[in-house]
């Protein structure tokens, strides 16, 4: 049975709104030139022996679409269709246009459902194409170790999305904003830099924030809804050098103005050493925003029951864990901590948390919160021994 009936595919992009056809080339990706390029009829298996990274030719019709597989296959004395010599999987897939422009993978693209270029867990790696006009395309491929399987499926297309807006870092950008209609710019980022994204509206909006990704393709890194009011942020370190891709949709069903700022800015400060916390007596704290955080230290007793309480009148986030050497990738959660379970039932009130311990020791509390809105951010931190 070939790798195309039991492919079992693991998804690396989040799913959101079909958008933007800009697509930019990636350095990791094979060289698109027609040179060489053989026609590869849809629907036609052609084997890619190991070692070889040869490029295919088919002719479009413009708005056509194409699902492009390309698949290890397993070794003849495996026994096992499901077992794949992973020792190099495929690690590039492209398309591009008679000019030489890649097509695909679309980074704008990454916010739809399952992106532009899939990834499964046995390496193979499923592109989607879209003709922007009629004429030929070429689909590059990446030499593996390992020989494979290419086979070319048809696929229905909706309308084509909007393209994306290129935009610098310290840049900013006023659109008009409504539901189902997002917006998608894109910024050239490095490894290692903080940036800053906001987004100004009436309306409720969301950002999201996605990023290059090892072999080709994109995934969604960040997402935030309401940092201040309903105005989305994202703070984050950036995970490659690469181009990466903004998102922000609206909630409401106006049409508004809206103001997108991409800034650069410094990784957030550790956050303040954890406070003493002990069974019985209730502790006040207050959040200045949603990007706040609160730590607190509780010894606890192995095979000892306990219950928090967490009040607040607006969406509270209480958390247990232990401490994390890692620096954080995004500006919100401090470093130092690493969430073993986390409650977040109500939008306001009481967040209940029942935990028995394991061994004795101490133990990390944190309280956050997705918005602090204009109540405040005073809440209420009480822990009690259940039933010991």
């Amino acid at each position: 049975m070939g790798p195309f009936l039991e492919m079992k595919t693991r998804l690396l992009l989040s799913a959101s709104f079909a958008l933007a056809t800009i697509a930019l080339a990636d350095p990791a990706l094979a060289a698109c030139s027609a040179d060489g390029a053989r026609a590869l009829p849809v629907g036609k298996l052609e084997q890619v022996p190991a070692g070889s990274a040869p490029r295919f030719a088919v002719d479009l019709a413009a708005g056509e679409g194409l699902q492009i597989e390309l698949a290890p296959v397993a070794p003849a004395d495996s026994g096992d269709d499901d077992e794949h010599d992973s020792k190099a999987p495929a690690t590039g897939l492209s398309a591009c246009d008679a000019t030489g422009r890649v097509v695909a993978p679309l980074p704008s693209e990454v916010f739809a459902s399952g992106g532009s270029l899939a990834r499964a867990d046995d390496g193979t790696l499923t592109l989607r194409l879209s003709a922007p006009k009629a004429g030929r395309y070429v689909i590059a491929t990446d030499a593996a170790d390992v020989a494979r399987e290419i086979l070319l499926r048809p696929r229905a297309v909706s309308a084509q999305p909007r393209p994306a807006t290129p935009l610098e870092i310290g840049g900013s950008d006023f659109v008009k904003i409504s539901k189902g209609t997002p917006r998608v710019w894109s910024f050239a980022g490095k490894a290692g830099q903080w940036v800053k994204i906001t987004a100004t509206s009436e309306s409720d909006t969301v950002l999201h924030l996605a990023a290059p990704v090892a072999g080709g393709g994109y995934e969604v890194i960040a997402d935030n809804d309401d940092s201040d009011g309903l105005n989305p942020k994202i703070q984050r370190k950036l995970p490659a050098t690469g181009t990466y891709y903004v998102q922000l949709e609206s909630l409401s069903d106006e049409t508004n103005d809206a103001t997108v700022v991409v800034q650069p800015t410094q990784a957030p400060p550790p956050p303040p050493p954890p406070a003493a916390l002990r069974t019985g007596a209730p502790v006040q704290g207050k959040l200045a925003s949603s990007d706040d955080t609160r730590l607190y230290t509780l010894p606890i007793v192995a095979r000892h029951s306990y219950r928090l309480e967490l009040n607040a009148p607006y969406d509270a986030v209480l958390e247990v864990g232990q401490p994390d050497p890692l620096e954080p990738e995004d500006g919100k959660d401090g470093a130092g901590f690493a969430a073993s379970r986390t409650v977040d039932d109500n939008t306001s009130g009481t967040e209940k948390m029942n935990i028995t311990a394991r061994t004795s020791g101490q133990l990390l509390v944190r309280v956050r919160a997705f918005s602090v809105g204009d109540e405040g951010g005073d809440y209420t931190l009480i822990v009690k021994e259940a039933g010991n």
